[in-house]
């Protein structure tokens, strides 16, 4: 006995084995599926003594949502590129308060300060109190 030969089941990739002759008893075909999909259904089937092969037929079918796999690429891309800036940011603005202190801590200890006459210190607070 025979079994059918199996034709048009693109783009499924089919190895067979042939044992006792061409797609005869004992024929076994493996099938496997091109990049970009996958298996449905079996992944081998053999010739039956009555002519009919073990299994029905598998096809092939497109990996899922290859969009939704782009748009999560795409916001996790965006999700970093926030992030990184949000850190830049803060940097920056670090920088700047630290230099900014320090322009300041220099300017109150400068011997040419408007804050009294060089050389002598006063205390507000301690000369009202006299």
């Amino acid at each position: 006995m025979r079994c059918p030969k199996l034709r048009g089941l693109e783009p499924v990739l089919v190895n067979c084995s042939h044992p006792l002759g061409s797609f005869s008893y004992g024929s076994v075909c493996r099938f496997r599926c091109t990049q970009g999909y996958f298996l449905n259904g079996t992944s081998r089937v053999q010739c039956q003594p009555d002519g009919h092969w073990s299994d029905k037929m598998p096809a092939c079918q497109g990996e899922a949502a290859p969009y939704f796999k782009q748009v999560l690429l795409y916001i996790g891309g965006g999700a970093v590129a926030l992030v990184a800036l949000l850190l830049t940011g803060m940097v920056i603005a670090l920088l700047i308060k630290r230099l900014s202190d320090n322009e300041e801590e220099k300017r109150l200890l400068n011997p040419t300060s408007n804050l009294g006459a060089p050389g002598v210190f006063t205390n507000a607070a301690f000369d009202s109190n006299l």
